[in-house]
């Protein structure tokens, strides 16, 4: 039996899950797109992290279930062997006053040992389609799983990027701020050897060490930050900071500027819950199915003595036609939790719109906010740059304090790593609409192959 070309269920057959692999078929999201490989270790991270594995085994069930459901619609062929043998026995020699001569004479072997064989075929004539409406509910289940399954896949995914992204800010700011402490250690040197000369104010010798503290603060907290994405990415998903960095540059070399969003009926996750709907409507028919008559063909053959045999058997065949009368209510209580489970599933699927609705307003709303942000950054880092040309100059001609032009430098360094933070931001909304729109796997070719259950 096969199922949407992925997983071979039979009766002996091994089934299989769904495991991670790159796609063979490009998907509309990435048709013009380069084919790349991603790092092995994010492939094995993806597999083995534990929300990903629950998924699997979930699928594996639904998968048994549904093979399962497909055996016991087939006809159904038992068979029993029953026998009877005689351990001791005791004869009179006398009746009526005449011997005996069979009681005299004791049983013969075959007569003590007596094997009948009896095999029985079972096949349901009409059930009004229960069948058929149990192997569409566990078909159903098994869609919604996987669906499931590639949605957990596709966060953790986004969540592994969204992390090496905030990776690199750090590290980018972490050599800004080097950056920026070798520049103005000449302008601190001279600061002090002025104030130790009693050429300047000892509150400006003062304020230079401040400058430098703050900036040896703000470096301190970026290798903090950095330190703590690289225990997450290890305890987490046991990558190493080459493993992310590999990652994100393939990401950010195939990744498009403007994200086609689907409307929030048409993602993969309301998807699941309609197929789920869908099942619930099912199994509701199944229940209200099993209150009618059922209709079973029963063919019986028996094979008398075994150990004797001589052509003794019958052949017997009946209608067998079976209803329930009375369960004590237990169907139409039933019936009841399958109706409620049904309405459940109505509001999931409104609420599910809802918050996808919300989180694209929330990301439209948020890139603004960014956007805005990062052009008074680019004008605002445009005059620093400018002025510190201009100090520069006039430093050249002492008629601008060092003081002063280390403060100009430090600011540069702060604007910059706001700079790199707000474009990061960006980057993970951009991440995330990926994601909410079903786009972050098919543009990575990652697409679900076979593992064995």
């Amino acid at each position: 039996v096969i199922i949407r070309a992925f997983m071979i269920v039979s009766l002996g057959a091994v089934a299989t899950v769904p495991t991670l692999a790159l796609a063979k078929t490009p998907t509309s999201t990435a048709e013009s797109l380069p084919v790349i490989a991603l790092p092995e270790a994010v492939r094995l991270a993806l597999s083995d992290h534990p929300f990903v594995k629950l998924r699997s085994a979930q699928v594996c069930q639904s998968v048994h279930r549904l093979g399962l459901t497909r055996a016991e619609s087939l006809p159904q062929i038992s068979g029993s062997v029953s026998g009877t043998r005689t351990l001791f026995d005791h004869f009179s020699t006398k009746k009526n006053g005449e011997t005996n001569r069979a009681e005299l004479r004791g049983a013969t072997a075959s007569e003590q040992n007596v094997y009948d064989i009896d095999v029985s075929l079972t096949k349901t004539v009409w059930d009004w389609h229960s069948s058929d409406n149990k192997i569409k509910t566990n078909q159903l289940e098994y869609d919604a799983k996987r669906i499931e399954l590639q949605l957990t896949v596709s966060e953790q995914l986004s969540e592994i990027i969204a992390q090496s992204l905030q990776l690199d800010a750090w590290e980018k700011q972490i050599a800004l701020h080097n950056a920026a402490l070798a520049d103005i250690a000449p302008h601190i040197e001279a600061i002090e050897a002025q104030g130790n000369a009693g050429l300047i104010r000892f509150i400006d010798v003062r304020q230079a060490k401040l400058s430098v503290l703050d900036a040896e603060i703000n470096l301190k907290e970026a290798e903090s930050a950095r330190d703590r994405i690289i225990k997450i990415l290890d305890s987490s998903y046991r990558l190493l900071p080459a493993d992310a960095r590999s990652l994100l540059l393939q990401y950010l070399s195939i990744r498009p500027i403007e994200v086609d969003r689907v409307g929030a009926e048409l993602t993969e996750a309301v998807r699941a819950i309609d197929l789920k709907i869908r099942q619930s409507q099912f199994q509701q028919d199944v229940i209200k199915s099993e209150r009618l008559p059922r209709v079973s063909f029963v063919l019986d053959t028996k094979i008398f003595d075994l150990a004797d045999y001589e052509d003794e058997f019958e052949v017997t065949g009946k209608l067998d036609v079976r209803m329930p009368l009375y369960d004590g209510g237990s169907n139409k209580a039933r019936l009841a939790e399958a109706s409620w489970r049904r309405q459940e599933l109505d509001e999931e699927k409104r609420r599910k719109i809802r918050d996808i609705n919300t989180q694209y307003s929330q990301i439209n709303h948020r890139e603004k906010t960014l956007t805005a942000l990062l052009d008074d950054l680019a004008i605002r880092r445009t005059s620093q740059e400018q002025r510190i040309i201009s100090q520069q100059a006039l430093l050249n001609k002492a008629d601008i304090s060092r003081l002063e032009m280390a403060q100009a430098v430090i600011a540069l360094a702060d604007t910059k790593a706001q700079e790199i933070t707000t474009n990061s931001q960006i980057e993970e909304l951009r991440i995330k609409s990926l994601y909410l729109s079903d786009n972050l796997v098919p543009l990575l070719r990652l697409s679900v192959g076979e593992r064995t259950c």
